[in-house]
């Protein structure tokens, strides 16, 4: 059985378990300019580009803006954090960069300089523009603690924004996850499949039971209690007593998973997502409109004279997608300097014997008149 298996991490948004302490907390998309004057910005290659205030700036007033020639080389340092009591923290943070792809450093330290930023606790180098978030455990010894962003992006790129900005105090360390969904994994033939997950736990303790949960396409939750423990660092395999029901074919299911535990400090990090194809031919009655939520997997294309000129899936709403008919999709063929002699194959579709018809829309550019050729067969190779 030929099978593949596609998986997607879960958006991790730094936020904490609400029973955890909160030592320090600040939101820098609604902060005002006395609540930036109590930070400390460092400009250290004294470029005159560094981290600004703009009242009208989303997602967070505070942000480093770019310098065309130098790259960035400025600090974001807090004010003071008193830290009650030597013991386990948690720094939680938001940030979002540019479609060019910021970079950024986070530390603590006892004093807001340069100098007194000692200790890296996370590194990114390659800061998208969507909001994302981190929680970092640190250990801290009692009294004052600053947190500092060091934005490193190279020149010429935009902004890197430091959205919410926390402290939490962390007794109990808890922090599990499904880190990755194992099982089921897409193929033909499917029915009743058993799901299997791996769990990680990622904080400062062990943990001798937890419960945990799947669900398909957002549906009802299965959760089974789990009586195994996990010791630091390491990772577990837990495979459901209950079984998946995959049995529809020529379809794509999402199955989404989590641990479940009162303790956790980062509930925003529990769950993993996969998305698993029953691979069946497509039934009659058919239809396609090449659209994102459409199951494209199965069409197939050949470009016989191997030129630039190729059919493809669009998508993108933006110059074809002012063809699409069903909403932003469309199948279209570029052109080349070269006649064409290109195919696009639908995914195989099963029927009965009989009559049947088939509807298609299609257009090309104006003044460009095109020609095609519709055909139908038992495989997807070209007509001799």
């Amino acid at each position: 059985m030929n099978k593949f298996l596609t998986l997607m991490a879960a958006t991790l948004v730094a936020t904490a378990s609400a029973s955890a302490s909160t030592v320090y907390t600040a939101d820098l998309s609604a902060a005002s300019a006395d609540d930036f004057a109590s930070w400390t910005v460092i400009d250290a290659n004294q470029d005159g580009s560094t981290w600004k205030y703009d009242a009208d700036a989303a997602p967070s007033r505070v942000f480093y803006n770019y310098n065309s020639a130098n790259q960035a080389d400025d600090w974001l340092i807090s004010p003071a954090i008193e830290i009650p009591a030597d013991g386990s923290y948690v720094v939680s943070y938001e940030y979002k960069g540019s479609a060019y792809s910021e970079a950024f450093e986070v530390y603590t330290g006892a004093a807001p300089t340069v100098e007194g930023m000692t200790a890296k606790i996370a590194e990114y180098n390659a800061v998208k523009d969507d909001v994302a978030g981190d929680l970092i455990f640190i250990d801290a010894k009692a009294g004052k603690l600053h947190i500092g962003f060091h934005c490193t992006s190279n020149k010429d790129l935009f902004r890197l924004y430091i959205n919410k900005v926390s402290v939490i105090e962390a007794s109990n360390p808890v922090d599990l996850q499904v880190s990755k969904i194992i099982a089921p994994i897409s193929g033909e033939g499917m029915g009743q499949e058993a799901v299997t997950v791996e769990v990680t736990n990622s904080g400062r303790v062990a943990v001798d039971s937890y419960d945990i949960a799947y669900s398909i396409d957002g549906g009802a939750e299965v959760t089974e209690h789990v009586t195994e423990p996990i010791a630091v660092g390491a990772t577990a395999t837990y495979t459901f007593k209950a079984k998946a029901d995959l049995s529809q074919g020529h379809k794509t299911y999402t199955i989404s998973a989590r641990t479940i535990h009162a303790d956790d400090l980062n509930p925003a990090n529990d769950g993993a997502t996969a998305s698993v194809r029953h691979i069946a031919p497509a039934t009659v009655p058919y239809s396609m409109g090449f659209e994102p939520d459409e199951d494209t997997d199965g069409i197939t294309f050949l470009n016989l004279n191997d030129d630039d000129g190729d059919w493809g899936i669009n998508i993108d709403g933006g110059f074809f997608g002012s063809f699409s008919r069903t909403g932003y999709g469309c199948l279209a063929y570029n052109y080349s300097k070269n006649a064409a002699d290109d195919w696009a194959f639908l995914e195989p579709i099963k029927m009965e014997a009989g009559h049947y018809v088939i509807k298609y829309w299609y257009s090309a550019t104006a003044g460009h008149p095109e020609r095609l050729r519709v055909c139908y067969g038992n495989a997807p190779t070209p007509r001799p």
